[in-house]
């Protein structure tokens, strides 16, 4: 197996956690950061060049009982985007509270725990979807 990148969608930053190749456990990355020159999608499809992988998890923002929001349906035309300029399969995972999770789990000797909070939420997302893979939670 190749292992799973996980993204935490972000218009300037883009969170990533990537899992190991048993995919049972996810590691933060250092989040990408999107310049004014290029798109969000562009920015990911250079990134993925070149790299095995299995899959692309993507994090999915839902509205109150679970109904599509502005944001969700702009992450799906990202992933969709993603998917077909970097040829990868893609999948979706609900990412309700792992913003709030990652800022209180995020290093406290970081000067800067916004910069390691969307990776950290992209881990969190990769994390709950490989044990819920594994162990079925």
């Amino acid at each position: 197996m190749n292992p799973i990148l996980a993204v935490d969608y972000g218009r300037k930053h883009i969170g990533l956690a990537i899992s190991d190749s048993g995919q049972t456990f996810a590691r933060r990355l250092d989040k990408l950061s999107v310049n004014k020159h290029q798109t969000p999608t562009e920015a990911l499809a250079k990134f993925l060049k070149n790299r095995n992988l299995d899959m692309l998890l993507v994090g999915l923002p839902t509205g109150l009982e679970g109904k599509p929001t502005k944001m969700s349906i702009e992450v799906k035309d990202f992933a969709e985007a993603v998917a077909a300029t970097a040829n990868i399969t893609t999948d979706f995972w609900d990412e309700t509270y792992t913003s709030k999770q990652a800022e209180r789990t995020a290093s406290s000797k970081s000067k800067n725990k916004s910069a390691q909070s969307h990776s950290e939420a992209a881990r969190i997302i990769l994390q709950a979807y490989l044990d819920h893979q594994h162990y079925g939670i």
